[in-house]
């Protein structure tokens, strides 16, 4: 964390200077590699959106322009170009941009700068979210449906598609990667986006009850402890003990923060900050990826120290919980989330790398750390058939879980190590019973019982991802 210095808003994925972002070089170089898109916003519904909206927007009726809205463009090279354009009293926009060979993707944001749409460009049967052209491009109308937040143009004779749309991902309206091959891209969200309702079973929303003081934030859920193997951290004289979190998610991929204007001189890093007062490690690495991602994470294990010129810093890994990276501070104007594979290509900063090659030379996560004896899963099934039960039959985790009291002493004792029942516990109010069965419930008298149902986990939203992040029984 840093102090403000100035108020920051929707801006783009790299350092800012005048309306456009990245890296340029000067004179010629960078006149060749510039184009202008031009076109007109006007409102509209897409008969082809994913998701029907029951209510018709009533911000503007069909075919009227889009006064004051922006088209809002990034392109897909390394570090990102973005720009934007503003459309007059016709619906009218032009912007110029530095994507001349290079994919890039659009926007449409509203007059206050919030993220309405995505664009989608089509050609004949097909439809992607990236374009590359070679010239200056008229996208004509453009038509924006302000229900279901996708924006479309038909680009037959302007550009060249460079990613499919025909995939089912759920990421919602997020920028995905080029090419598109599957749904375990890279994706990117700015600050206010329009975000999918969750993702690998964990729900986007806001952290509504996140600490306010250093004194609340010192004991804040998802500290572990001494429930994994972490070695004592040392102090250097004359420098600043900080701590930082490199969040996983179940698919794989990482988290990654993009700080506004490019602060430090880094593109892309992991949320990180100073130790307060009152503050321990653990806390403040959660702290920080709240501040910096909006993310709620919680601590699975210790990943590294890294020793800079004014600074030390513990990193661990974490999972999330909650949250949203709609919700991202001023420090940072984009959160991205990326394969393993290709952080190296992202995180470019020379003091990322140690942390980079950390994180793939080791696999996690690993369940060998959150089980402790293997052929006791049986009794951990009951647990994970009731909660994806409840889940099923109401669409929501449940709040409490009741279990006979010697299964759950069991469980505790002889299944699962103290971290897996930490995590288990940090998900779900743990009650002891008498009766013997497991039962989820939550607020509104929800209610599961196991023995009532014997439901089997489904495939998609398993409570044991939801709750540890690793699939336990197959």
């Amino acid at each position: 964390m840093r102090k403000a210095i100035c108020v920051v808003g929707l801006v783009c994925l790299s350092g800012c200077a005048g309306g456009t972002t990245g890296a340029t070089d000067s004179g010629g170089d960078a006149a060749s590699r510039t184009l202008t898109l031009s076109g007109k916003l006007v409102a509209g519904a897409q008969a082809s959106a994913a998701v029907a909206s029951p209510v018709q927007s009533a911000l503007a009726a069909p075919g009227d322009p889009l006064v004051g809205y922006q088209l809002y463009c990034v392109t897909f090279g390394t570090p990102p170009v973005a720009t934007s354009g503003t459309a007059d009293a016709a619906g009218q926009v032009a912007l110029s941009i530095e994507a001349v060979g290079v994919p890039f993707g659009c926007f449409i944001l509203d007059a206050e700068g919030k993220g309405v749409a995505t664009l989608i460009f089509t050609s004949g049967a097909q439809r992607g979210q990236t374009l590359t052209l070679t010239a200056d491009a008229d996208l004509g109308s453009i038509q924006v449906d302000l229900d279901n937040h996708v924006a479309q143009t038909d680009v037959s004779t302007t550009g060249t598609l460079t990613g499919s749309d025909g995939l089912a991902c759920p990421l919602g309206a997020w920028v995905l990667s080029v090419p598109r091959q599957d749904c375990t891209g890279t994706a990117t969200v700015t600050p206010g986006w329009p975000m999918p309702v969750e993702l690998n079973s964990i729900p986007f929303m806001p952290w509504t009850e996140a600490p306010n003081t250093d004194d609340a934030w010192s004991t804040v859920r998802g500290q572990f402890g001494a429930m994994f193997d972490e070695p004592v951290f040392t102090p250097t004289p004359g420098k600043h003990t900080a701590a930082g979190i490199v969040i996983e998610e179940s698919d794989g991929r990482i988290w990654v923060v993009h700080p506004s204007n490019a602060f430090g001189g880094y593109q892309s890093t992991f949320p990180k900050g100073t130790v307060g007062h009152s503050g321990t490690l653990q806390s403040t690495a959660i702290k920080e990826a709240y501040e910096e991602s909006g993310l709620q994470a919680e601590i699975t294990g210790y990943l590294a120290d890294s020793e800079r010129s004014q600074s030390k810093t513990r990193y661990y890994l974490g999972r999330r919980v909650g949250g949203s990276p709609a919700d991202m501070d001023w420090e940072s104007q984009g959160v991205s989330l990326v394969p393993l594979a290709m952080l190296g290509e992202v995180l470019t900063h020379p003091n990322d790398a140690p942390l980079v090659m950390a994180l793939q030379n080791e696999k996690r996560p690993a369940r060998r750390d959150i089980i402790k004896y293997e052929f006791g899963l049986t009794s951990a099934y009951l647990i994970l058939s009731t909660v994806n039960g409840f889940r099923r039959k109401y669409g929501v985790w449940p709040q409490r879980l009741l279990m006979e009291r010697g299964m759950a002493d069991a469980i505790k004792a002889e299944i699962l190590t103290p971290l897996g029942w930490a995590m288990m516990a940090n998900k779900l109010q743990i009650i002891a019973i008498d009766k013997g069965t497991v039962i989820a419930q939550a607020e509104d008298r929800l209610h599961f019982e196991y023995a009532a149902h014997r439901a089997s986990p489904p495939d998609e939203e398993r409570a044991d991802v939801w709750i540890w992040g690793v699939k336990l029984v197959d």
